[in-house]
């Protein structure tokens, strides 16, 4: 809910599945490597890292 809609997960995310077409954006867990850069890069701080 605090996303700003920024982008800059999705700018970072080598596996690029991070749908930015609405706010707050969403992330395709079953393409997504739980790498974190997404959560480090994110200004607003709600992105959280599982496992």
């Amino acid at each position: 809910k605090d996303c700003i809609g920024c982008k800059l997960c999705y700018s970072v995310c080598p596996q690029k599945c991070i749908d930015i077409s609405s706010v707050p954006v969403t992330i395709n867990q079953n393409h997504c490597l739980h790498c974190g850069r997404c959560a480090e890069i994110c200004p607003k701080q709600c992105i959280e890292k599982r496992g």
